[in-house]
């Protein structure tokens, strides 16, 4: 069993399946293309109010910055507003690395999502991206990087080289591959 949240893990070894693997979502790189966009954004958040957590979030945020982004997209239109905007948003529902942290990464835009021990186990704060640990965090570290231009966009792209380095749909295929014992079965290289 191959799951993209570690806690499912857990659950599935309590349940007694112990043959179970944790293996991160992954992108297209395609689908999100890298972008080098006029910021006219200072944050985004591409995505669903769904949860408390998002709500509080995203109130705050609206009230310190009134030049925000929100709404639904998918693919290159949410590639666009990524590149559009200083900050992309992210908030984890259930304390995992969701899609939307490497949708955005992967464009080459500065990501800024909740702590959580997935994330800061596949990344490094600070360097491929930037965690918050409450909100008033968020609200400092947002504030911080809107205005320094220089560090924002470095840790933006270090954070696109690093998923594109190892977080694409070609590295989760060869990961199946080894972890089911096909992977030296192939004579070449698997293209998605």
């Amino acid at each position: 069993v191959i799951c993209a949240q570690k806690k499912a893990v857990e659950d599935f070894k309590k349940d007694g399946i112990q043959n179970v693997h944790w293996m991160p979502h992954a992108v297209l790189p395609d689908a999100y293309p890298a972008q080098n966009s006029i910021k006219k954004y200072d944050v985004c958040f591409v995505g669903h109010i769904n949860s408390d957590n998002r709500i509080d979030a995203l109130d705050r945020l609206f009230r310190e910055f009134p030049n925000f982004w929100y709404g639904q997209r998918k693919f290159t239109e949410a590639a666009e507003k990524f590149g559009e905007s200083k900050i992309v948003f992210n908030i984890s529902i259930n304390n995992d690395l969701n899609m939307r942290t490497l949708e955005g990464m992967a464009t080459g835009s500065f990501m800024l999502t909740s702590y959580n021990d997935e994330v800061a186990s596949v990344f490094e704060d600070g360097k491929h991206l930037v965690l918050y640990r409450n909100l008033d965090d968020m609200i400092e570290k947002a504030k911080y990087y809107v205005a320094h231009d220089d560090e924002r966009e470095k840790i933006a792209k270090a954070g696109q080289e690093e998923v594109l380095a190892k977080h694409t749909f070609a590295h989760r295929v060869e990961q199946v591959l080894k972890t089911v014992g096909l992977w030296e079965t192939i004579k070449e290289p698997v293209a998605v």
